[in-house]
């Protein structure tokens, strides 16, 4: 019960967590749209594998957060984090450990980025808007997890239900789903050429097999 009372049962909290799954689940038909046709060469082959793998990461780890989201989770080792603080006469210089920790998680959120665009910038655009996307997000959920008071103060500024935090958030999912979006049509492209050049292969063997029974019915 404490850990639903640590989560945001908020409309706006809600609303993002619905938001959360909806995007996982447009993720994992991303997943679903990966796999090839019987037959297909081993270079397409193993890019469906990454394709799948990395469209079913991302709709694990949107779910996970928009699951954690209304558990509280993060909320409750933070808390028990600030105890242990209290206990060992370190809480009142809790700033020291934060503000660094912040700054670290930050630059490795940046650096893990960039080493994954630079890795993976022949996958297409709509991989790395996903990354994008997804890095906005995990580093978002482990900076709040830290509860730096002044960085905290910032998030939490309201305008009517929604705090800069939520709107983040929703950044976040909306570049998230924009990629996952922009995948589906950029597979149902490949899918039509594909078809194309299927058929255009067919209508050349039915020509060769025209020509062949004239060239046999002339002899």
């Amino acid at each position: 019960m404490n850990a639903w009372m640590a989560g945001d049962v908020t409309i706006s909290g809600i609303l993002l967590t619905a938001a959360y799954l909806i995007c996982g689940a447009l993720c994992w038909h991303c997943a679903r749209q990966s796999a090839v046709a019987p037959g297909a060469g081993i270079k397409a082959v193993e890019r469906a594998r990454f394709r799948y793998r990395f469209w079913l990461a991302a709709a694990v780890v949107l779910v996970l957060i928009g699951v954690e989201r209304q558990l509280g989770v993060l909320t409750l080792l933070a808390n028990h984090g600030r105890t242990l603080l209290f206990r060992g006469g370190l809480y009142y210089e809790r700033r020291a450990i934060q503000l660094p920790l912040v700054l670290a998680l930050a630059g490795l959120g940046l650096m893990g980025l960039v080493i994954a665009v630079i890795a993976n910038r022949r996958r297409g655009w709509p991989i790395l808007l996903a990354l994008v996307g997804m890095a906005v997000l995990l580093s978002f959920t482990l900076v709040r997890a830290v509860s730096l008071h002044s960085v905290d103060g910032w998030l939490d500024q309201a305008w009517r239900m929604f705090t800069v935090a939520n709107g983040i958030e929703l950044a976040g999912i909306l570049v998230t789903a924009g990629a996952a979006w922009g995948f589906v049509v950029q597979v149902r492209g490949e899918r039509r050429v594909e078809r194309l050049r299927m058929l255009s292969i067919e209508q050349r063997r039915r020509r060769l097999r025209d020509e062949r029974r004239a060239r046999e019915g002339g002899v």
